[in-house]
């Protein structure tokens, strides 16, 4: 299994962990919340793209990848950190959430969301990233 890979399905585990309200409350889930990555696909690479291109500097960089087309089992480490970095940034100013909730907002077929619209999963002020 590459690193990619494998950081995606591990980081997949943990968000649906935090998504089942028993885990959640028993195991006090909602700490690692803004710890946890957004698994990258082609979808979130393209949302990712797109959110870059439409939102107002200073942008954190995105790394380009090699052919120019996206390879979860391909991926670099700095590839991926320069996509997560990018993920928590949109997902905190655009969508006033956490980075791992990003892949809902862009899946196939999910109407988007305006940032003046309070996501379900929506950052409070008592774990807002500074």
């Amino acid at each position: 299994m590459s690193w990619g890979t494998a950081r995606k399905c591990l980081n997949i585990f943990l968000r649906d962990a935090t998504y089942n309200y028993y885990m959640r409350n028993r195991y006090g889930l909602e700490v690692i919340e803004p710890l946890l990555e957004v698994p990258l696909d082609n979808n979130v690479e393209k949302g990712i793209r797109r959110d870059m291109r439409r939102l107002k500097p200073p942008l954190p960089p995105l790394l380009e990848f090699e052919n120019g087309a996206f390879s979860i089992i391909d991926l670099k480490r700095e590839q991926h950190e320069s996509y997560q970095n990018a993920a928590e940034w949109i997902a905190r100013e655009e969508y006033r959430t956490h980075r791992v909730h990003l892949n809902l907002f862009y899946f196939p077929g999910v109407r988007s969301m305006k940032s003046s619209q309070t996501p379900t999963h929506a950052v409070t002020a008592s774990d807002a990233v500074e």
